[in-house]
């Protein structure tokens, strides 16, 4: 939601929006899982960034493999890692497999 200067401000408080809890969807790749059990940086660091906006009071979901272990939310896209199953090769069919 695109809001106008005035619009960020609620009429019936003065507190900012920006200074209220967000909902927050983390979309992580596929082929490890969150954070990673080995190697995976973007993984990682899609854990730390996930977990500290939830310590921050926001609502995070984590979208990202069924094994992954990051204190929020998670809906899985696929029940396990792609990469160390051998089917990384399939990790956009298998992020478009939600939508079809």
């Amino acid at each position: 939601m695109i809001l106008g200067r005035q619009g960020y401000f609620s009429p019936d408080s003065h507190q900012s929006l920006v200074d209220r809890p967000l909902r927050i969807a983390q979309i992580a790749p596929l082929y490890e899982s969150v954070p990673p059990k080995l190697y995976g940086g973007t993984e990682r660091v899609v854990a730390y960034i996930a977990e500290e906006l939830a310590r921050r009071g926001h609502e995070v979901t984590l979208f990202a493999s069924g094994e992954s272990t990051a204190k929020v939310p998670l809906r899985p896209g696929f029940t396990e890692a792609l990469r160390p199953t051998g089917l990384d090769y399939m990790g956009p069919a298998c992020h478009l497999r939600q939508r079809l």
